[in-house]
């Protein structure tokens, strides 16, 4: 529920199915832009492109149609909008994805996961950024219009841990299990068996395991992605597969050929 994996789910990040509590699974992919582990997919204007226009209405349009097609591939949580980095870099590899906070990928019931908090402003040296209140604005701001989630960045500002992340807030750990293969097990991730361990012996209590499950499946359903949502389209893992890990390494880690021939 809280660490992610390949081997449940073909999305760049999947939370697995649990039938007890209704939860068909989560399917997370990128990006800002539109979705790019997938084929017959339509690539949108760029944040910075989009803001320059100063249309309201243009803009709305542009969310819109980001939700449909994450929705129509079976997406449940979109990666995006890019509200850090804001820009402050005018070389900044990725200030071209941000414009600011995106509140119209819901009416399309697609989650939203905005990205990435915080200091996200350089390629070199980025753990070293400093920040500042108008870095924190625009996640303010995302979270009052709706947006369902936030992704951390990995810098100094982010904890990298298991016991202090669960019970500060962190919820879900994804990737999480990148490769679960006989011959090339995952190393562990902070969510896994690391996060067992935590709860048995008492430093994340199970009331805080419980508040983090729930803040996981609060917009499943408010969302009513459990019902008439559309299947992950069959294409994503042949894509990632191919475009993303490569054949062969996909097939020398020990990966079933079924998987890229559905």
């Amino acid at each position: 529920m809280v660490t992610g994996g390949f081997d449940v789910g073909s999305c760049i990040g999947n939370i697995g199915p649990v039938g007890r509590l209704s939860l068909k699974g989560l399917c997370f992919s990128d990006g800002p832009t539109g979705i790019n582990r997938a084929d017959l997919v339509s690539v949108f204007p760029a944040g910075l492109t989009a803001a320059a226009t100063w249309d309201v209405e243009l803009l709305y349009q542009r969310g819109l149609a980001l939700g449909a097609e994450y929705r129509g591939k079976g997406i449940n949580v979109m990666l995006g909008p890019s509200v850090g980095p804001m820009g402050r870099h005018a070389l900044g590899g990725r200030n071209w994805e941000g414009f600011g906070a995106d509140p119209y990928l819901a009416e399309n019931g697609v989650q939203t996961c905005s990205k990435h908090f915080i200091g996200n402003e350089q390629e070199t040296q980025r753990t070293n950024t400093n920040v500042s209140g108008v870095d924190i604005q625009p996640f303010f701001d995302a979270v009052k219009v709706g947006t369902t989630l936030v992704m951390c960045f990995y810098n100094r500002y982010t904890t990298h841990s298991t016991v202090v992340s669960a019970n500060s807030g962190l919820d879900v750990k994804i990737p999480g299990r990148i490769i679960l293969t006989s011959s090339m097990p995952s190393p562990d991730p902070y969510f896994y068996k690391s996060l067992f361990k935590a709860v048995n012996n008492g430093s994340v209590s199970i009331a805080q395991l419980d508040n983090i499950v729930a803040r996981v499946l609060v917009p499943y359903f408010l969302l009513s992605q459990d019902k008439d949502y559309p299947s992950i389209d069959l294409s994503t893992f042949r894509v990632l597969a191919t475009y993303e890990i490569g054949l062969p390494q996909f097939l020398k880690l020990g990966y079933p050929v079924a998987l890229i021939e559905r």
